[in-house]
């Protein structure tokens, strides 16, 4: 105990070093440097935050792994040190048993439970942690570290006992609140899992495998109030969705359904035999919020080797909805969106227009991958900008020319030609003609049909080792309203001399209409959850009277209408 009070009031004074892996630093990771000095923290990743040396990445095996922070919920320590790491493989034959044994825990400092193991991994001497920090705000953070013994064959490397200090003294800084957590950057957060959501508010998370050709899927919906006998209706509903194309042998073989569980908490539970990897497991169910409200939760899982992994996730789940964290975080995502542009941003009256041309764009080997149209924004002040991914409201000029100069410009017109000299040196030409002027519309414009944006890479229509292709789309309608849906696809060659097999996989996305709105350059998305996605927006003049355009610039990519919606 004497060591740990010790660190706690060590005073770090070396000086802070370039940041090489997080860059830019968060203002997390600020606050890890200013308290242990050569240390950094990296963003949110798979549902967890890495603190490490600042001379290391954050693949090294010297780490401080925080999971989010999660609430008492009337458990002790031991029982979340179990929930999160109970049956975890150390994966190394050198260490017996290679499991972890959780009944070895004990106080690693006062309100922090943790159990320590020193093994030989890959011939580095290592001492690792798994443990449960008790904040001073009745919280619990779990965590995993990472120390290896000194090397004297590598007298560069990170020393032990440093290492090992400023672990703990990062430990301490949480238990006191000196150092503050970031919320998770999804709702819903689970270690291991990549967190998404949804444009109806459904909460996803994802565990793949080291090539993505396996993986659990994880589904929360909103929270809603739903009646008793509305509630195996719901599930039911949740079940089906659940069904994928991996599952695409069901109708020769559609497997077995059965509720399990209990009459006030049932659950449906599914198995594929002849799905891709089968058995595929799904299950099905719910969980109550604080203030009565229901949300439906399911998953798939691959097979029955990932049934630990998918019931940690589920069990995750069911916590974050019953103590109000995943609502929390959903809210405070939904509100970050609804905020206006600032006052100093660009104003629509300040903008001449879009001149733009179209260019052929080029793959690995010199293959032609697709076709692009872009242009510089052109302001009526002369000056010109590069940069239409975002909508020209939220940018200020001033402080946008210094931190991306190459950005920016001036122009001139000299009869029909538009030339651009940029501020670092180059020249562009852009020419005037009748059909390629864009501009913003006007407020309560109405557009209507599907408008898709296709893209690739690589060159396997060429016989070459691999090749993509990358596909979104937006459907508008005349009556204010649009739907979304993003999908992706690739596909993976022969290996080296025509060796190994290929393998083909995507992903796909929809979700549910929302709102649009027309407010000169910038198009207002208002999905359904309640969040506002401003995009950059432009349309030809030349088309600006019809409905049924050929095209729309969408953030500065160009969506072409397809004929056949």
């Amino acid at each position: 105990m004497r060591l740990w009070r010790i660190l706690t009031l060590i005073a770090f004074s070396s000086s802070v070093p370039a940041f090489a892996a997080d860059d830019p630093p968060t203002e997390f990771s600020k606050q890890v440097t200013a308290a242990l000095g050569d240390w950094e923290a990296e963003d949110w990743r798979r549902g967890t935050l890495t603190l490490h040396p600042t001379m290391y990445t954050w693949q090294s095996d010297l780490y401080l792994n925080l999971l989010a922070e999660e609430p008492v919920a009337g458990r002790t320590a031991q029982q979340v040190l179990a929930s999160h790491f109970e049956g975890d493989d150390l994966g190394d034959d050198s260490l017996e048993p290679t499991k972890l044994d959780l009944r070895r825990a004990s106080e690693l400092a006062p309100g922090v439970l943790a159990v320590k193991y020193r093994w030989t991994y890959a011939f580095d001497d290592i001492l690792g942690f798994w443990g449960v920090i008790t904040t001073k705000n009745n919280s619990y953070v779990p965590f995993t570290a990472r120390c290896e013994a000194d090397d004297p064959d590598q007298p560069n490397e990170y020393r032990f006992e440093t290492c090992l200090r400023k672990m703990l003294t990062g430990v301490a800084l949480l238990q006191t609140g000196e150092l503050k957590m970031p919320d998770p950057e999804t709702p819903l957060n689970v270690a291991g899992w990549d967190g998404q959501y949804a444009s109806d508010g459904t909460s996803i998370a994802v565990n793949s495998n080291w090539n993505g050709l396996r993986k659990a899927t994880l589904y929360v919906t909103p929270p809603r109030m739903i009646s008793a006998d509305q509630l195996p209706g719901a599930i039911k509903q949740m079940s089906d969705n659940l069904i994928d194309n991996l599952d695409d042998q069901v109708d020769e073989n559609p497997g077995t359904a059965q509720w399990v569980g209990t009459t006030d908490n049932p659950w449906i539970r599914r198995e594929y035999p002849e799905a891709f990897d089968g058995p595929s497991i799904h299950m099905a169910g719910s969980e109550r919020t604080a203030d009565g409200r229901t949300v439906i939760i399911g998953v798939r899982c691959p097979n029955k080797g990932w049934l630990q992994t998918c019931s940690y996730g589920v069990e995750q789940a069911k916590l974050q909805v019953r103590s109000g964290a995943l609502e929390a975080r959903r809210q405070k995502t939904i509100a970050a969106t609804q905020l206006p542009p600032p006052a100093n941003g660009l104003k629509d009256i300040q903008i001449a227009g879009i001149y733009t041309e179209g260019r052929n764009t080029m793959g690995a080997g010199g293959f032609m991958t697709g076709f692009e149209i872009d242009g510089p924004v052109l302001l009526k002040d002369g000056r010109a900008f590069s940069d239409f991914s975002r909508p020209p409201a939220y940018i200020d000029p001033a402080a946008d020319a210094l931190k991306e100069p190459g950005n920016w410009g001036r122009w001139t017109r000299a009869g029909s030609t538009i030339t651009v000299r940029w501020n670092d040196g180059e020249t562009s030409t852009v020419p005037v003609s009748g059909d390629n002027l864009m501009t913003g519309g006007p407020k309560g414009m109405k557009l209507n049909g599907e408008y898709r944006h296709v893209s690739g890479g690589g060159n396997q229509a060429f016989g070459g080792g691999n090749s993509f292709l990358s596909e979104s789309s937006y459907t508008f309608f005349p009556d204010g309203t649009f739907s979304s849906d993003r999908s992706s696809s690739f596909m993976v060659g022969p290996g080296a001399g025509g060796e190994g097999g290929g393998a083909m996989g995507g992903s796909n996305g929809g979700g549910a209409r929302g709102r649009y709105d027309v407010e000169g350059y910038t198009l207002k998305l208002t999905y359904p959850d309640g969040r506002i996605s401003r995009l950059s927006f432009a349309a030809y003049v030349h088309q600006m009277g019809k409905q049924d355009r050929d095209s729309l610039m969408l953030n500065g990519t160009v969506y072409f209408r397809d004929d056949g919606k």
